[in-house]
């Protein structure tokens, strides 16, 4: 198993925006081990975004780089703040 650690907060904050932007969970597994299992490997869905909303240029890119399956894939920490509005 793999540590838990600063990579496992921006897989999980990468599946709570997928679920913000979409509407949907990132995966739907009839179990707890199924769903476990799709975490793990089945590729990253694709973000569709729900209509209507206003959203910045790449926050697609950014969730599937918070949801890679390798963490060294993953943002390293904060100072990646791609989601800017610019005015």
């Amino acid at each position: 198993t793999a540590e838990v650690g600063p990579h496992s907060d921006i897989y999980a904050f990468g599946c709570m925006c997928y679920e913000l932007v979409t509407g949907q969970l990132p995966y739907n597994g009839r179990s707890p081990q199924q769903l476990l299992i799709m975490h793990q490997e089945h590729a990253v869905p694709r973000v569709h975004l729900r209509s209507g909303l206003d959203l910045p240029q790449g926050i697609e890119a950014f969730i599937q780089k918070c949801l890679a399956k390798d963490p060294a894939e993953r943002y390293k920490d904060d100072k990646h703040r791609h989601l800017r509005r610019r005015g």
